[in-house]
């Protein structure tokens, strides 16, 4: 029997087989598949099962198992990623640096040193085949699905915002399985938001504080970064221009000015008109007759009433 020959990431494999000869007892033909699970017996060739998973961080070694049970005897075993080939009797010398091979009957097992994105199951599936005499391959398959840690990116620091508006913050969190994102804030008990955006309309200064993006994907540690959030209310904003820049509110100061002036004039008419008057009539007079010189505007009628009401009382 002849075989095409297989490829695996572009390098042609030399494929080489074993049989596995066993003497049964007459009867229909079946297979009974311990691993990978789900356990399965199966009469039909043609029948697909559903494929065994196995998760491994990137990086890292993994062993992919088959142990199975018969009622035939085996021509041909042979273990594939897709329809390449991998190894027979040994694995096929381009992938000696990745995969080794290990057979005993009723079990089957592949190593692989260091899984890599090519191994993962969106590139296909590993798949033991076993040929009976007849021809018929009974076949079962192994998913790789490929870790990947999480990682938080794009949030951290200060963010200070006016109240009334709209904030918007974005948490990028990559890994495999997709993680899922979550936002908490420390004033509330529990979860604010989920998804990679934040939203919150109209902010207020009750929601002045740390907010927390947290990532997971289920394998590993969660992955958080946090940002502080400081809102700016209106009230304070206001009153801090008001103190800054007075000149947008002169109309108290030009009035305290004015009177003032006004005040600081008179007085200085008061004193300096009295003054004179009481030079030029050598009498000394008190700030009350000022007074009543700028009222009457003529200092000598004040002094003749003074005399005439001296003269008035010493006739009495």
């Amino acid at each position: 029997m002849e075989y095409p020959m297989e490829y695996l990431d572009g390098l042609p494999l030399k494929v080489m087989y074993w049989s596995d000869r066993i003497l049964y007892k007459d009867g229909g033909e079946s297979v009974t598949w311990y691993e990978p699970a789900p356990g399965k017996t199966t009469s039909n060739s043609s029948e697909v099962l559903p494929p065994g998973i196995v998760q491994v961080n990137e990086g890292e070694p993994a062993t992919l198992k088959w142990n199975y049970g018969l009622t035939f005897n085996i021509e041909l075993t042979v273990v594939r990623f897709n329809k390449a080939g991998i190894f027979t009797a040994d694995v096929s010398p381009q992938l000696k640096e990745r995969f080794r091979g290990r057979f005993m009957p009723g079990s089957v097992s592949l190593d692989i040193f260091n899984v890599t994105m090519a191994d993962d199951k969106e590139k296909g599936k590993f798949s033991l085949e076993l040929i009976d005499p007849d021809g018929n391959g009974w076949k079962r398959e192994i998913e790789v699905e490929v870790i990947v840690p999480t990682k938080v990116t794009g949030i951290r620091g200060d963010l200070s915002v006016l109240e009334g508006a709209n904030l918007l913050l974005t948490c990028e969190a990559s890994g495999r399985p997709k993680p899922n994102i979550t936002w908490t804030n420390k004033r509330n008990s529990g979860v604010v938001q989920e998804g990679k955006l934040l939203n919150v309309t109209n902010i207020n200064r009750n929601d002045s504080g740390t907010f927390t993006c947290t990532a997971d994907n289920g394998f590993g540690e969660p992955q958080s970064q946090t940002v502080y959030v400081n809102v700016i209310c209106a009230e304070e904003d206001t009153a801090i221009i008001s103190s800054v820049d007075p000149v947008k509110h002169p109309q108290g100061l030009k009035l305290w000015t004015i009177s003032l002036i006004v005040v600081l004039v008179l007085l200085f008419l008061v004193l300096v008109v009295g003054n004179m008057c009481c030079w030029c009539f050598s009498k000394t007079i008190c700030v009350a007759s000022v007074i009543r010189f700028i009222r009457k505007c003529v200092c000598r009628e004040t002094q003749e009433f003074k005399r005439n009401s001296s003269t008035q009382f010493v006739r009495l």
